[in-house]
């Protein structure tokens, strides 16, 4: 393969590598703050 090709190759699957983890992490965050959220109680006092 040419040196350029695999320049190329080489920082395509470094951006879809960094990318993925940013999305993993936005996730695994967003999920954490859903599951630690408390739901308000529907529960009426007289």
């Amino acid at each position: 393969m040419y040196p350029a090709c695999l320049t190329t190759f080489a920082l395509i699957t470094a951006g879809a590598t960094s990318t993925r983890g940013v999305t993993a992490l936005v996730m695994k965050k967003l999920h954490k703050n859903r599951i630690n959220r408390q739901p308000e109680s529907m529960e009426v006092n007289p």
